[in-house]
């Protein structure tokens, strides 16, 4: 779902409030979906900060489909039927332990903790 024009106002609405509040901007974490990556580019637009580095991250989007994780939502509706896809959207089912789409145990997420703490080793972290 691409960012509407009414998000686009609201994001540099954001960014007015984030100047005004003297807030600055050394890094960026959204999701991977195209409306909050929009909603970064349109903000540090407004608030002139073009180097800032932006990390897209998986973990941070809305849902989370768990074992389901790499189909799309028509195969899974496809494979389910509209009543237990509607209820595995609200309840997904958990992760095998050592999934690579795990949080626990991503390293995608224990590099976006230390980027986040300004490390970019994990030697620096320790």
């Amino acid at each position: 779902v691409p960012l509407t024009p009414r998000g686009e106002l609201e994001a540099l609405d954001a960014a007015a409030t984030l100047r005004a509040s003297g807030v600055y901007i050394d890094v960026v974490f959204t999701s991977t979906l195209k409306r909050t990556i929009k909603t970064a580019w349109l903000v540090l637009e407004a608030l002139d900060r073009f180097t800032a580095p932006i990390h897209h991250r998986w973990q941070l989007n809305e849902r989370m489909y768990g074992a389901l994780t790499g189909l799309n939502k028509a195969e899974t509706r496809a494979f389910l039927g509209e009543g237990p896809f509607e209820q595995l959207r609200r309840s997904p089912p958990p992760l095998e332990r050592g999934s690579c789409y795990d949080p626990a145990v991503s390293s995608t997420t224990r590099s976006a903790i230390g980027v986040a703490n300004g490390k970019s080793s994990k030697e620096e972290r320790e």
